[in-house]
């Protein structure tokens, strides 16, 4: 596990008087108060699309016996335990949005899987965070020539090396080897991925209301699937 505390107490030090300086120092400039408001407002709505990725992610898993997305007692896994899991793995592989939005895709893919998980005793399915884990490598290899070993992937996650391989290579294989998103797949992906984070976002907003919008959401989304299946796959 990478370790994110300061090593000795003259880092604390410093790091503490650095913070009483920014607090009794005012902007230098507007154009400094202006960067300042536009990173805070970027930050603000990559935590939105997260929180409602997180949320996304986790109905492919969630318990079909129970009505509630949120219902953190029935469910497998914690929804805010979950992003917090996605956030923290985000910001240690330093993902971009792409990155996440194939990721997701991957994960997409592979929800008839998840579905029959018990069935198949499909055990690299069984984890929410591993199976997004590894869905995010996928991602890594697919969009960039340079990628992380999986000794830093390990450092990343807390997983040892031969986990994350076995995991890989199982869900290589319920993924048929096919890792190919094209432009155009990818374009028809993120406007359903939009529209059901739309959706989601309603539903945070008002958590005692049915999951009815949620269910009709990605019942639409899974019936375009077949439409995008059917897009000519061509390498990019």
């Amino acid at each position: 596990m990478l370790n994110l505390t300061p090593e000795n107490d003259s880092q604390v030090n410093h790091y503490q008087h650095h913070q009483n300086v920014q607090l009794i120092t005012p902007p230098s400039s507007a154009k400094q108060s202006n960067i300042s408001s536009e990173k805070s407002h970027k930050a603000d709505i990559v935590n939105k699309y997260i929180t409602e990725a997180s949320v996304f992610i986790l109905s492919f898993w969630k318990n079909p016996q129970q009505n509630s997305l949120f219902n953190t007692q029935t469910n497998l896994i914690n929804q805010k335990d979950y992003e917090r899991f996605t956030r923290e793995v985000l910001k240690r592989s330093r993902c971009s949005l792409l990155g996440l939005q194939v990721a997701m895709y991957y994960l997409f893919k592979l929800q008839k899987n998840i579905k029959q998980r018990f069935i198949s005793n499909d055990k690299s399915l069984m984890c929410p965070k591993r199976t997004f884990l590894i869905c995010l490598i996928l991602s890594f290899k697919f969009n960039y020539d340079s990628n992380y070993s999986f000794k830093s992937w390990s450092k990343i996650s807390g997983l040892s090396i031969g986990e994350i391989k076995t995991l890989e290579f199982n869900i290589l294989q319920s993924l048929d080897y096919d890792l190919n998103c094209n432009v155009e797949t990818f374009e028809k992906w993120s406007l359903l991925l939009n529209q059901a984070l739309e959706k989601i976002e309603k539903l945070i907003d008002n958590r005692n209301s049915n999951t009815t919008s949620l269910k009709r959401t990605c019942t639409s989304i899974e019936e375009e699937n077949n439409n995008i299946k059917r897009v000519k796959i061509q390498t990019v």
